[in-house]
């Protein structure tokens, strides 16, 4: 009942949406919600749909992909930025092809990024830089949904937990597209290219609990880059499934947090969850 006040609140005064990207997983009378995120918002976007709240608040743990807060270490971002970087004779110019470090020289120029002085950064951790930046231009500049909750739960000593440790963040962060790095550059600048109108359509799926637009974005993936497809969706669903399972096994209600992207398609948590008989209801 000490959470009954909050669910009210948000009942009453928050925007009503038929259904959003929030899911109700069970196990017999063991009970766990499952909520796509998006990294970054824009200030229009909020308030959330409530079915957040609700879920949040009717939980006795938050789960993320990882631990968030701990990027705010002075120590961690001394790490992440030692592991993004070459530490041999190998540069952005040397491992990419002529035609690639061109494109990608370009697209640092919009951008108002110094490629030159940024030559030594993995292709990985460059394209995360870049991408936070083209969000920025195009208003994404609020919290997005894992930050604030995390901040919510901080804030009213909600337990926390995470699906991965944060060395396997970091590893993500610093090595994705390691061997197939001009592949990963062109994927990555094509994704700039309609990253606005590609957004706008997912944000709006997001709120409205639809996937068209995220199915989209996984079926490009998969078919024309399934190393990148399997490193970012494929093997972390893969692990984070026996740690899902293992938190229906217990009476603790919890509130797990993750990428739109990880829900869906043949290979996504929602597919898997079914596929092992658990029931799985969208929550309205």
């Amino acid at each position: 009942m000490k959470h009954l006040k909050y669910i009210l609140f948000f009942i009453f005064t928050y925007p009503t949406f038929s259904q959003t990207s929030v899911w109700k997983v069970s196990k017999g009378q063991n009970t766990l919600y499952l909520c796509g995120t998006i990294h970054l918002l824009r200030e229009s976007d909020y308030p959330l749909p409530k079915q957040y709240d609700s879920c949040f608040y009717q939980s006795q743990i938050l789960v993320l992909e990882t631990d968030i807060g701990a990027f705010d270490n002075p120590d961690v971002v001394s790490q992440l930025m030692k592991k993004a970087q070459y530490d041999d004779i190998r540069t952005l110019s040397t491992v990419l092809k002529p035609d690639v470090f061109t494109q990608l020289e370009a697209e640092c120029k919009k951008l108002g990024l110094p490629l030159l002085s940024l030559n030594k950064f993995k292709p990985s951790m460059l394209i995360v830089t870049m991408a936070v930046f083209k969000m920025k231009q195009l208003g994404m500049t609020a919290d997005g949904i894992d930050k604030y909750f995390y901040k919510k739960a901080s804030n009213e000593k909600i337990k926390l937990g995470s699906l991965e440790t944060l060395d396997v963040q970091i590893k993500l962060l610093t090595e994705m597209g390691n061997g197939d790095e001009n592949n990963f550059i062109r994927y990555s600048l094509a994704d700039f290219e309609r990253m606005e109108k590609e957004m706008l359509l997912m944000i709006n799926d997001w709120k409205t609990g639809k996937n068209k637009a995220f199915l989209s974005q996984i079926d490009e993936m998969k078919q024309k880059y399934p190393a990148i497809y399997a490193d970012l969706l494929v093997k972390r669903n893969q692990a984070w499934m026996p740690k899902i399972e293992k938190f229906l096994e217990n009476a603790e209600v919890e509130c797990i947090m993750v990428g739109s992207m990880h829900l869906y398609g043949s290979d996504g948590l929602l597919n898997q969850l079914l596929e092992k008989k658990y029931s799985v209801e969208q929550v309205k």
